[in-house]
């Protein structure tokens, strides 16, 4: 078989994974999520804070490489897809302590939104 052939087979094979993950991403469960953190900064008083995460699981699997591909690409044995339940949006969640000179506003990031997405390290 040309080269051309077993690329193709490579391609639809991945275009064939990611349809079937369109179609259970209904069956992922990928949830906001909130958490009361304490937030602590030296010569300030403690303080608990709601600030919101992501938690979940999300579709993937993995198939056999047909033996014809396996030949060509010894790489390829096993092909795997999947997704990580991530947030998608931010928003500021600013935090007034007591602090030793006074009053201080800390600043941090909290969860919007969340998704299953591709997964980042």
């Amino acid at each position: 078989m040309a080269p051309v052939k077993y690329h193709g087979m490579v391609s639809l094979c991945m275009i064939l994974l990611v349809f079937i993950m369109e179609i259970n991403a209904n069956r992922s469960s990928c949830n906001l999520v909130g958490k009361w953190t304490k937030i602590r900064v030296p010569g300030c008083a403690p303080k608990h804070t709601l600030l919101n995460s992501c938690r979940g699981y999300c579709e993937s699997f993995s198939i056999p490489m047909p033996n014809q591909l396996r030949s060509m690409y010894p790489d390829l044995a096993i092909l795997s897809m999947g997704r990580c339940c991530s947030i998608d949006t931010t928003h500021d969640v600013t935090v007034e302590l007591v602090c030793a000179d006074g009053i201080r506003k800390e600043t941090y990031k909290s969860a919007s939104s969340c998704s299953c997405s591709s997964c980042k390290t």
